[in-house]
């Protein structure tokens, strides 16, 4: 069973109230380049913004304040959390420990420099300096394993083949694993939480892999939680359209809206479908554990948005095409 955690609730209930509203989007939108930065440094992004601009400029300082002001925000409920809330915490955060070991690889298997690692959300145990450590490291299977339950084996062979294919999916396939555990382990409603992450990370991947044209017989091993009926369906697929059709027929029919004239529209969907799904979670059991993955799915989002919006005016883009892909309630 899960308890309740009155006080970590409560604090995540005041960061809560510290996000974006969508009228500070509205005005966003407006902005320009010079202009969004100094509105990220004027706020709850002061610290990392004003810590970054010493050392970077443009896009990148952007960028890093932002990872940081995540990670900083993520640690912070860490540190403040019971044990028993901790590892509930520690459980959902675990997609960035994967995606930070996932970036480093990539820019090792790839020779990139160690710019590449800008991309990595600084949580615990992956930190900073882990991550940099990692990267300069002759076998990074020893560190790995330290940081999660893998197999060792699989690693060292897909890393000394240089198979980074192979390597991210193990890598996935164990954060996965770990998410469709608690989902069956938990009742009520933290199991159906935890059952909404494993589907809809299964179908953003079932999605990315069918586009490729990947063999069916090895699409299941990508897949962690086929007895749910829904992803045996999706990954029978032929093509995406298909995979729109069985989602059409599900309790999820709303992520395909508009996705038959534009594909991209549905992972952009369910980013929607998570964002206000967090909003729903944010007015449950006021003192249970759902308020606190309420705020960190919004969060997550807000970093998203402000993302998006500056990468979009650096580049000159539009705003019909910030309009389109802004997540906002």
């Amino acid at each position: 069973m899960y308890g309740t955690y009155p006080y970590t609730a409560t604090r995540a209930k005041a960061m809560k109230s510290l996000l974006l509203k969508k009228e500070d989007y509205e005005k966003l939108k407006k902005m320009g380049v010079s202009e969004t930065a100094r509105f990220l440094g004027e706020g709850q992004y002061k610290r990392q913004v004003e810590y970054m601009a010493k050392y970077h400029k443009g896009v990148r300082m952007v960028n890093l304040a932002l990872n940081e002001n995540l990670s900083f925000m993520i640690n912070k409920l860490l540190m403040i959390s019971s044990k028993e809330a901790r590892e509930l915490i520690k459980l959902y955060s675990g997609k960035w420990v994967i995606s930070n070991i996932k970036v480093v690889l990539r820019a090792k298997i790839n020779n990139l420099d160690k710019k590449e690692l800008d991309e990595i959300v600084p949580i615990e145990p992956t930190t900073r300096e882990f991550c940099l450590k990692l990267f300069s490291t002759d076998n990074p299977s020893k560190m790995v394993r330290k940081t999660i339950h893998i197999n060792s084996e699989s690693f060292e062979k897909f890393y000394k083949e240089g198979d980074l294919k192979s390597l991210e999916n193990l890598l996935d396939v164990t954060y996965y694993s770990s998410i469709f555990g608690a989902s069956k382990k938990f009742p009520g409603m933290l199991g159906t939480f935890f059952q909404n992450l494993i589907i809809l990370l299964n179908i953003k991947n079932i999605l990315k892999l069918t586009a490729s044209g990947i063999d069916k017989k090895m699409l299941k091993d990508f897949i962690i939680g086929t007895e749910i009926s829904l992803l045996r369906d999706t990954m029978k697929a032929n093509s995406t359209d298909d995979m729109i059709d069985v989602l059409k027929g599900s309790r999820y029919a709303i992520l395909t809206k508009d996705a038959e004239k534009d594909i991209t529209k549905l992972e952009n969907n369910i980013e929607k479908f998570l964002y206000e799904y967090s909003f729903r979670l944010l007015h449950k059991k006021p003192i249970s554990i759902f308020p606190i993955f309420g705020y960190l799915l919004a969060k997550e989002a807000e970093i998203r948005n402000l993302r998006l919006i500056f990468n979009a005016k650096s580049l000159g883009l539009k705003e019909d095409f910030i309009d389109r892909n802004l997540i906002t309630n």
